[in-house]
């Protein structure tokens, strides 16, 4: 059974649902978690996928409606949601599968006329939550690659506001860039986060230039280990050093 409708009942909100947008970075590219959905009238096929999602039950507030759709749909625990934005345009129901879709998945008699999401981002480091597995359908898509597929609702432009919402964020605060980088870090692997999330290649003696002039950035008498090439010196995020530099500002 699909984990999104294994809490059925008729203590569900529906005109009023979460979505949760997980961007992640696996060390080269950013991808975004997304789960499948049964098609409905067929538990063999699957039609597009969708971010995790669901209306929110009468007893639980947003941001616990939000934490238990993570867990139902990805088994994902221990991620720090943010509330990011709500969508309730006329036309999000505006395909037939996906009506039919979501009146079988929460046994509804007939659709809502309107349903309005409020949106959920997470910006993670992949290798941190390997706890994924097929008994929820959810998998890790490239963003490069959504192109190719297709998502349900209006899933497709609630993801691609999330990904220019981190890219903001990342200028008015770099240090959610540290979040998802190992303890000690490359400068290539600072490079690529930023790379990946404007989606541009940086020219290299500029960007490495420019981040060795940040004192929060320190760099360590480390080098790598156990790689098949030059080791490359590592460097820390010194959080102390870059609250005290912010506090000035």
């Amino acid at each position: 059974m699909n984990k999104e409708s294994s809490k059925i009942n008729h203590s569900l909100n529906v005109n009023v649902s979460v979505d949760c947008v997980v961007i992640g970075f696996d060390d080269k590219e950013l991808n975004v978690l997304l789960i499948k959905r049964l098609q409905a009238g067929d538990e063999k096929a699957y039609s597009p996928y969708k971010l995790p999602g669901s209306p929110i039950y009468m007893d639980e507030s947003l941001d616990d409606a939000a934490k238990r759709v993570l867990v139902d749909c990805t088994g994902l625990k221990y991620v720090s949601l943010e509330q990011f934005r709500a969508y309730g345009e006329i036309d999000r129901l505006r395909r037939a599968e996906d009506v039919q879709w979501l009146e079988r998945t929460h046994g509804l008699a007939s659709t809502p006329e309107r349903i309005v999401s409020i949106s959920y981002i997470a910006f993670v480091r992949q290798k941190k939550f390997r706890q994924l597995t097929e008994t929820y359908q959810a998998t890790w898509m490239p963003v490069s690659k959504l192109d190719d597929i297709d998502l349900a609702f209006d899933h497709r432009q609630i993801v691609t506001d999330a990904i220019r919402k981190i890219r903001r964020d990342v200028e008015v605060q770099p240090s959610i860039v540290f979040e998802i980088l190992p303890r000690k870090f490359t400068m290539l692997q600072l490079r690529a986060v930023y790379e990946t999330i404007h989606g541009e290649k940086l020219d290299i003696r500029n960007f490495h230039k420019k981040m060795t002039n940040l004192k929060y950035i320190v760099q360590l008498d480390e080098l790598e280990k156990d790689v098949p090439h030059r080791a490359a010196h590592l460097y820390k995020f010194d959080r102390v050093v870059y609250k005290r530099l912010r506090g000035s500002i």
